[in-house]
C-alpha cells in the first residue's frame, strides 16, 4: 500500500504568544497526568493495538531524511537506571576536561559597544550600554567577552553539553547547525544583559544537506537552561544558505546524475518562472522617472556656449519619422525653457560620448542641420547632420552661481516627489509580489520534498550509499539575538524511533562495559547521542549509514566500534554484543580525540 505523507518543510512561524503559551512542557505533561487519573475507568473491551501518533510521524520523517541513531527505553528498569545515572552528574560535564574547547576572549568598551568577528567568520554585534552587574547597575568601561563555538560531534562530545530535548514526556535528539557559548565579565565578575539589550549573532556553521538544496531547512533556536536541565525553545532560526559553486556542480559519472540533473532543472525553471512573473507585475505599474541632479561647472570642465536662436534655426527634421518629429519638438520646447529660466546656459560633452568638445565645436560650425532628442531629465542628444553623414553627441547642461542653486532647489523638489511616487508604487505592488514569492517558495519546497522522497525510495531499494554520498556539508549563516548569557544552539529536534536491539558492550577479552556513558554518531546527522550502558541497552541505529560508537574506559582510554564493524552486523534480532576496540593511546587534547574518532 502506498504511503502518503504530508511533510511540511517550512511551517508557519510561531508568534511570541504561541511560544509563551506552549513553552512549559512540564506543566502540560502534569495537566495531562492529572486529567488521566481523574477519568472514570473504562469498560473492559477487546481493542486493536494502536501505535502512538509520533510513531507514524517519525516514520514519515525518517523516510525522507534518513534516520540517525535513536534510543528508546525498552524497559522501565532501564529507564530508572539511566535516569538515576544522569541525575547524579552535572547536566553539562566534559568527559575529558583537558580536551574541552577553550574560550576566545576579547575586550570591548561597554559604553560604546562594538563588533567582534570570530575566526570562523561569525560576528557578534554588541550594543552600547548593554551590561549590568549583579546589583542591576549599568556597567561602564572595559568588559571582557568570552566566546566559543561548537560545530561537530567531537565538539559536542568534549563540551559535555547534552544534545537531547525533552518535550511533554518525549525525548528528542537535536541535530545542530552550530552552537555557541557566551559570557561577559567586568574585573573578573560576571555581568548580564541590561533590560531590553541583546547581542546580534551571525553564527557561521555548516549543515548536512543535499548539494542542490536552495531553500534553508527548518531549524530552531534553543537556549540551554541548566537548572531545568533542558533546552528552551526561543524562535525559528533565520538561516541563510551560503552558495558555493563547487556544491552545485553536476558530475556526469555520478550514479545520481539523472536524479540531480532533473532536480536542478526543476529549480532553475521555477526560478526563471518566478522572475518572469515578478517582471510582469512590475510592468503593471510604470516606474517613475528618476530626476538627475544638475551639474555645476568647474574650472577643469571644457565647457562651451550655444546660441539657442541660431540653434533653433538649424533644426532639421526632414529625415525623422512622425513620432521622432514629436519627440524633437518637445525637446526643442524643453531646451527653450532652459534658456528662458537660466541666465547663462553652458554645455559640456558627456563622458558617454567619445568626441571632444573641440571636435564637437568644429563639426557644429560646419553642419547642414541638427536634430535634438532629450535623453533624460537633464541630458540631450544632438545629431549633427553634414551631407550624408551624421554624428550623435550627448551633452550635459552645466550651470554656475545662482543658476546652479536654483536648479538644485528644483531637483530637490522633484526628487522628493519621485521618492514618494516610488514608495506608493512599491506599496501597490508589495502584496502581489509577496504572493508570487510565497507561491514559488512553496513550489520549491515541494520540489525539494519530492527529491528527498526519491532519495528515500533509492535507500529502500538498496541504493542507500548513493543517497548518502549526495549529502554534503553546506555552509550556513544562522542569525538570532542572544538575550541571555550562556549556551545557544541552532537545532532541529529528531523524533524518537522504535526499538531495534538490546545491546551489551565488551572488550576483546569479554570484559563488560556496563554502567558507563557511551556515545553514538551517524555520519548523515550532526549530533551525538549519549546513553547509559547495561547488559540490555535498548538501542537502534541507521543501518544504511556510517555509524561510530565509543565510550571512555575506567583508565581514560577510548573504546570504539567503527563503521566497518557496524557493516559486519548481519540483521541483528533481539540482542547484540558489541565488541569494542580499546585504543591504547593517552588522551590529553582535542587533537588526540579527533585522531582516534575521525571517520
Amino acid at each position: 500500500m502506498k504511503q502518503h505523507y504530508n511533510i511540511k518543510l517550512n511551517p508557519k512561524k510561531l508568534s511570541s504568544e504561541d511560544i509563551a503559551r506552549h513553552q512549559d512542557f512540564d506543566a502540560l505533561l502534569k495537566q495531562f497526568e492529572m486529567e488521566k487519573t481523574t477519568q472514570p475507568a473504562p469498560k473492559t473491551a477487546k481493542v486493536r493495538k494502536m501505535r502512538p501518533l509520533y510513531y507514524y510521524i517519525g516514520a514519515a520523517a525518517a523516510a525522507m531524511i534518513g534516520l540517525l541513531i535513536y534510543f528508546n527505553a525498552g524497559s522501565s528498569n532501564y529507564d530508572a537506571e539511566s535516569a538515576k545515572f544522569f541525575a547524579a552528574r552535572d547536566f553539562v560535564s566534559s568527559p575529558i576536561e583537558s580536551a574541552k574547547p577553550q574560550f576566545a576572549s576579547y575586550k570591548i568598551n561597554a559604553n560604546k559597544g562594538g563588533v567582534y568577528e570570530y575566526r570562523s567568520g561569525s560576528r557578534l554585534v554588541v550594543p552600547a550600554a548593554a551590561f549590568v552587574n549583579d546589583r542591576g547597575e549599568l556597567v561602564e568601561g572595559e568588559v571582557e567577552i568570552k566566546y566559543r563555538e561548537y560545530h561537530d560531534y567531537i565538539d559536542f562530545y568534549l563540551s559535555g553539553i547534552p544534545m537531547t530535548y525533552d518535550s511533554a514526556g518525549t525525548t528528542y535528539n537535536l541535530e545542530s547547525a552550530g552552537m555557541m557559548e557566551i559570557y561577559a565579565e567586568k574585573d573578573g565578575q560576571k555581568v548580564k544583559f541590561a533590560p531590553g539589550k541583546s547581542i546580534d549573532v551571525e553564527l557561521h556553521s555548516a549543515i548536512n544537506a543535499p548539494a542542490h538544496l536552495n531553500v534553508p531547512p527548518n531549524y530552531n533556536i534553543y537556549k540551554l537552561d541548566s537548572e531545568k536541565r533542558n533546552w528552551i525553545y526561543q524562535k525559528r532560526d533565520d538561516m541563510e544558505l551560503v552558495a558555493e559553486p563547487q556544491d552545485l556542480k553536476l558530475d556526469e559519472n555520478d550514479p545520481l546524475y539523472e536524479v540531480k540533473k532533473a532536480h536542478a532543472d526543476k529549480l532553475d525553471l521555477l526560478a526563471m518562472n518566478e522572475a518572469n512573473e515578478l517582471s510582469k507585475i512590475e510592468a503593471t505599474v510604470p516606474k517613475p522617472s528618476e530626476p538627475l541632479k544638475p551639474k555645476r561647472a568647474t574650472r577643469s570642465d571644457n565647457v562651451f556656449a550655444l546660441d539657442f536662436n541660431d540653434l533653433s534655426a538649424e533644426i532639421d527634421d526632414r529625415f525623422l519619422s512622425d513620432s521622432e518629429k514629436g519627440e524633437a519638438k518637445q525637446a526643442e520646447r524643453d531646451l527653450a525653457g532652459l534658456y528662458q529660466e537660466y541666465e547663462q546656459m553652458l554645455w559640456k560633452v558627456s563622458n558617454q560620448s567619445s568626441i571632444s568638445a573641440e571636435k564637437f565645436a568644429q563639426q557644429y560650425n560646419q553642419v547642414d542641420g541638427i536634430t535634438i532628442k532629450k535623453v533624460n531629465s537633464r541630458d540631450y542628444e544632438f545629431t549633427l547632420i553634414n551631407g550624408a553623414s551624421a554624428t550623435k553627441v550627448i551633452v550635459n547642461p552645466v550651470l554656475t552661481g545662482a543658476d546652479y542653486e536654483k536648479a538644485l532647489a528644483t531637483f530637490n523638489q522633484e526628487f522628493a516627489k519621485y521618492s514618494n511616487e516610488l514608495k506608493a508604487r512599491e506599496a501597490t505592488l508589495a502584496d502581489k509580489k509577496e504572493a508570487i514569492k510565497a507561491r514559488f517558495a512553496q513550489e520549491k519546497e515541494m520540489a525539494e520534498a519530492a527529491f528527498q522522497n526519491e532519495l528515500a525510495a533509492m535507500q529502500n531499494a538498496g541504493n542507500s550509499h548513493q543517497a548518502i554520498d549526495h549529502i554534503i556539508k553546506r555552509k550556513v549563516v544562522n542569525r538570532f539575538k542572544a538575550t541571555e548569557m550562556g549556551i545557544w544552539n541552532c537545532d532541529r529536534p529528531i523524533p524518537p524511533f522504535e526499538q531495534k536491539i538490546n545491546a551489551s558492550f565488551v572488550d576483546k577479552n569479554g570484559n563488560k562495559f556496563a554502567g558507563r556513558m557511551a556515545y553514538l554518531v551517524d555520519k548523515s546527522r550532526n549530533t551525538v547521542v549519549r546513553f547509559y550502558t547495561t547488559d540490555k541497552t535498548p538501542m537502534n541505529y541507521n543501518k544504511s549509514s556510517d555509524n561510530l560508537l565509543w565510550l571512555l574506559t575506567e583508565d581514560n582510554k577510548i573504546a570504539v566500534f567503527r563503521p566497518d564493524d557496524f557493516k559486519r552486523i548481519n540483521k541483528p534480532k533481539g540482542s547484540y554484543e558489541f565488541e569494542m576496540t580499546v585504543i591504547d593511546q593517552e588522551i590529553k587534547s582535542e587533537a588526540d580525540v579527533r585522531e582516534v574518532l575521525h571517520f
